[in-house]
Parts: structure tokens; C-alpha cells; sequence
């Protein structure tokens, strides 16, 4: 809020919404009364601050605001196009409204959606593609701390906690519970009750296996909407979730299944061998046989990926290698072998294929060794690069990072220059909390149960330019 006026404004913001409210006012005097009007109704300092300042020049963060208003606009005088696009930097993504009226205009704006060339990660490995990297081209070192809270730990072994980023929520799932935060301010929106299983988020619901049914919740408040059934003879929970556009296709035991939105099955198709991955793209589905991988050990030679119609579950073709992951941009089937035209399996390059792929790139390696290899010929590019990561830890990565652990500490590599940068005295995690998505490195606190002396903290990094 630019301008307190009588404060009336800002405390029936208060009790008629959920939000808080920020006010900034350069009368002194005026600032201080309200300040002890609003210690008398307990509401300061929990629920609205106020600050002396010169609203034309105080610089909130950026992606702060839900909404901007002011009561008394007469503190702004004249409100030119440089001073409207700085408020807009501070307008959250995904509907924050700038809404002031001055004597001589008024000034609407709102800025819907996400950021520009963000991505979600909103299934196991990313997203429905399963390739295993967010496809965030917004974020890119060098990185600034955008917020950071105490507020929650969470399990820090693998498989404890599962994270989605998607429509500007970060969700946390223990067995126990949901709780969904705001990307761009670490705020709690709420809370629900959770079993354990998979999760997938996407823009207009979030998706719970619940043994052999699929809870459907509402992604504002986090209540249930619907609950879809296994047919009876699917009688293993859905695995390997993945939901786009009006699709939903997992498996149940050795069966790949595909149903509508609304719960109606589709097809179904029994394969041989148990599945390991599923990936969407492009009307087709690719099922990769599961594997067993031993350091230092060959994968099976008779492990295959096949690629089936998503309308009518026909198999199209079939291409050997396991870990099936898809590139929308260059309509590539990536395995472990190599690459594979998406449209008709024909082989594009030979070698190995198991990693993260983002735009234009394969990104291979373990927690503290990385190959990049160019996804159209499958040639690496320079050289390995190593780092002493000092613990366990697995990648995850986005177009432009991967994040991983240095030293012991969380940290990021810029995949251009290939430098990294520590997050000094904060934990990675075993199963690497640090997801690249929304345009935010998002850094949940995952160190319940660690002796160790980490900050325990939640944190969130945005591209530098963001503060400029």
C-alpha cells in the first residue's frame, strides 16, 4: 500500500482477506498514530507493517505483491511510465493486480501467468516428458536470495518427502500432509491431511495416488474435487503418474493404462516385463522396460522402449534401451542407447542416453561429475567436470543450472561457464532439495533428523537481474 490515508483501507484488507499488508507513507506522524491504532487491535506486526519512506523511491522485492493500492495516491504526484514499470517488478506472477487512481489517471495493471520461458516440475522427474530437467530458461546464475523461513523442516532421506513446483505453489507432501507455499514469498497458503504415494501438479489441480484411487485436489485451497478408481482388474496403485492436457497414464503392475480427466479408462495395454518410465509427448506414449543398475555393471541387452498411439494405445514401434525420456523441441526419444526419432523410432545417434535432457542438450553424470553431450548428435561437449561434493546427493537441473552439493553445502552450476557457486551452510538433502522451476531456485529445508549444523531454513534464489 503506497499511502496510508486514515488506515482504513489497509486494516479492512486485513480482516476481509487473507492477505498482509505492507504500507509505505512519508508522514512521520501520521505513520507513528497508526502504528499504535493498530498495536490496540493486535494487528500490527502480524498482519500489517508500516514504514516511513518516500513511496516513489522505497524498492520492495521483486514478486512481492498480490496486490498494490494505495488510499491516500496524493504522496505519488506524478506517476510516470518508469515509476508504473518498477511497481510492476515487485507484482507476483500468476494474477498480482496493480490497481491506484490518482487525480490526474488511473493506473490497472496485472501481470497473468508466469514468468517468460519458466517451466513447472511438476511430476517424478520434472514433468510428463519425464526428461528428468525443468525446461526453465528464466532462471540463470548469477543468482540472488529472494526470501528465506524457519518456519518448517522436513525429512531429509530420499523418499520421505515429495516436492512438486507448478502455477507459482511449491507443495510438500510428507505421509502425513500437504502444504502448499508461494514460490515468490515462502508463505504458507495451506494446509491438508496426505497419505503417501506419487504426486503430479498441474495449473488447475494437484493429483494423489491413494492406493488404487487418485485423489483430485483444488489448488487454491487444497480441497478434495473428485476421486478416480482403478477399474476393478488393476489391482496394483498407479505408478509412474504422468497427466497432460485431458490425459492421465500410469501403470498398474505390468500394465500401461490411460484414462480421461474425468476418471474413464481409455486403454490399457500388458507388457512383459515390469515398466520403469513413462513419457509423454507429441500424441504418443514411450514405456521403458525397468532395470536394475549396478555400479560398474552393463545394462541387460533385451531391455526395450516402446512408443504407443495416446488415443488408442496401439504400439507404434519399438527401440531398444530403458529410461524413457522425450525432447518436445526436437521431437527426440531419448534411452539409454541413444536417441530415436519420436515420429517413427528411426535411430538418430548411438551412445549413451541415461541423464537429464533440457532444450538442446544431455546432461549425464552422478552427483559430483557431469558430462554434456549436444541432444541432436549426441557428442560430448568439452570436457568432465568434477567438484568435490562431500556427501550424498543426486542432480537435478533446469536449461541453464544444475544443482548438486559443493564442499558439503548446496550449490549450483552455470552449465555455460561452468562455475559454481556454494550456498554456504545450507543442506542439499540426500535426494537434492534444490528444484530449478517457476524461475526460482527453490530451496525447501530439508534437515529434519540431520546432526549436522546446517542452517535449517528454507530459501528461494532469483536471477540477479530481478533486483535491478
Amino acid at each position: 500500500m503506497l499511502g496510508v490515508g486514515s488506515g482504513r483501507l489497509a486494516e479492512e484488507i486485513v480482516r476481509q482477506s487473507r492477505c498482509d499488508v505492507i504500507a509505505i507513507d512519508p508522514d512521520a506522524a501520521k505513520v507513528n498514530k497508526l502504528r499504535a491504532a493498530m498495536c490496540d487491535k493486535g494487528l500490527y506486526g502480524s498482519r500489517i507493517a508500516i514504514h516511513t519512506a518516500d513511496p516513489k523511491t522505497f524498492r520492495f522485492p521483486p514478486y512481492l505483491a498480490s496486490l498494490i493500492v494505495s488510499e491516500d495516491p496524493s504522496v505519488l504526484g506524478d506517476c510516470d511510465a518508469a515509476f508504473v514499470k518498477r511497481l510492476a517488478q515487485s507484482l507476483r506472477p500468476y494474477g498480482g493486480t496493480l490497481a491506484i487512481t490518482t487525480p490526474g489517471k488511473s493506473i490497472s495493471q496485472t501481470r497473468p501467468g508466469p514468468l517468460p520461458e519458466t517451466a513447472d516440475w511438476s511430476h517424478r522427474n520434472a514433468n510428463a516428458a519425464n526428461t528428468g530437467a525443468s525446461q526453465d530458461h528464466f532462471l540463470a546464475a548469477p543468482l540472488t536470495r529472494l526470501w528465506f523461513d524457519g518456519s518448517f523442516r522436513w525429512e531429509r532421506k530420499p523418499g520421505h518427502v515429495v516436492v512438486r513446483v507448478a502455477g507459482g505453489r511449491l507443495l510438500m507432501k510428507t505421509h502425513r500432509e500437504l502444504r502448499a507455499f508461494d514460490v515468490y514469498t515462502g508463505r504458507c497458503l495451506w494446509t491438508v491431511p496426505a497419505s503417501s504415494g506419487e504426486m503430479v501438479a498441474v495449473d488447475d489441480a494437484i493429483h494423489l495416488v491413494n492406493g488404487r484411487s487418485l485423489k483430485v485436489l483444488d489448488v487454491a485451497g487444497g480441497e478434495q474435487t473428485a476421486q478416480i478408481d482403478l477399474p476393478k482388474e488393476l489391482t496394483r496403485p498407479l505408478a509412474n503418474l504422468r497427466i497432460a492436457d485431458d490425459r492421465i497414464v500410469g501403470n498398474s503392475g505390468n500394465t500401461l493404462v490411460a484414462m480421461d480427466r474425468s476418471g474413464k479408462l481409455l486403454w490399457k495395454s500388458d507388457r512383459e516385463k515390469p515398466i520403469g518410465s513413462i513419457a509423454m509427448g507429441n500424441g504418443s506414449v514411450f514405456c521403458g522396460d525397468a532395470v536394475q543398475r549396478r555400479r560398474g555393471q552393463p545394462e541387460p541387452t533385451d531391455v526395450a522402449t516402446t512408443a504407443h498411439d495416446l488415443r488408442s494405445g496401439k504400439q507404434l514401434w519399438r527401440v531398444d534401451g530403458s529410461e524413457a525420456r522425450y525432447s518436445e523441441p526436437l521431437d527426440l526419444l531419448v534411452t539409454s542407447r541413444g536417441a530415436f526419432r519420436a515420429k517413427d523410432g528411426e535411430e538418430v545417434w548411438r551412445g549413451p542416453g541415461f541423464g537429464r535432457i533440457t532444450h538442446d542438450r544431455l546432461i549425464r553424470g552422478n552427483a559430483d561429475e557431469m558430462f554434456v553431450h549436444d541432444l541432436k548428435t549426441g557428442k560430448q561437449l568439452g570436457g568432465m567436470r568434477h567438484w568435490n561434493r562431500r556427501g550424498c546427493t543426486s542432480l537435478r537441473a533446469s536449461a541453464n543450472l544444475l544443482t548438486s552439493r559443493f564442499r558439503g553445502n548446496a550449490a549450483y552450476v552455470d552449465l555455460e561457464s561452468g562455475e559454481i557457486t556454494s550456498i554456504w551452510n545450507v543442506r542439499a538433502a540426500c535426494s537434492n532439495n534444490l528444484f530449478p522451476a517457476n524461475g526460482v531456485l527453490n530451496v525447501p529445508g530439508m534437515t529434519g533428523g540431520c546432526t549436522c549444523n546446517y542452517i535449517p531454513t528454507s530459501q528461494a534464489f532469483v536471477p540477479s537481474s530481478a533486483f535491478e
